[in-house]
């Protein structure tokens, strides 16, 4: 954040006689930007309050309900819900509720727990994933296999995903 975008928010406050600036920044203010700030700071007649990009990631994280209604993706709260519904309630998704996640979402970003209830709901399935891994979908099966080979590959996976890992592969 430079210089010339925060000035105009400071003629803005003084302009409207205001008692507050509040500056919610996405990212950090450059050096001579946070230079201007602290000496505009020093003489202005109203209190500035700067939210750089780290503070205001630690505040939306405190808030996870919002972040997820306005920033999450449809395969993102499909995979949260199932969670919950897991967690809550020991009711474990269907495998075309499984397959719909691994097939639209980006594994690289999905964390050992997520990986490892997704391990888990297969390896628990009534019905088994051999319908939907037989040739009918090989998206599904490739995305499982990358599943199960990232966590196999994970220094840092726990012993949950370790074991579910071992009767996935067993089973």
């Amino acid at each position: 954040m430079s210089v010339k975008h925060v000035s105009s928010k400071f003629d803005w406050a003084d302009a409207e006689g205001a008692d507050h600036l509040v500056l919610i920044l996405s990212s950090y203010p450059t050096n001579p930007c946070s230079d201007w700030i602290s000496k505009k700071r020093a003489t202005a007649r109203f209190k500035v309050h700067v939210i750089d990009g780290k503070h205001l990631k630690q505040v939306l994280l405190k808030f996870p309900q919002p972040l997820e209604r306005h920033f999450a993706s449809p395969v993102q709260r499909v995979l949260r819900n199932s969670t919950v519904d897991w967690v809550l309630c020991a009711l474990l998704p269907e495998v075309g509720r499984v397959s719909y996640i691994l097939c639209n979402s980006d594994l690289s970003r999905l964390d050992l727990l997520e990986r490892a209830f997704i391990l888990a709901s297969l390896a628990a399935s009534q019905s088994g994933i051999g319908s939907k891994v037989d040739g009918q979908n090989e998206e599904f099966a490739e995305k499982l296999c990358a599943v199960a080979r990232d966590t196999e590959h994970d220094r840092n996976r726990s012993d949950l995903v370790a074991g579910i890992a071992d009767l996935f592969d067993r089973g």
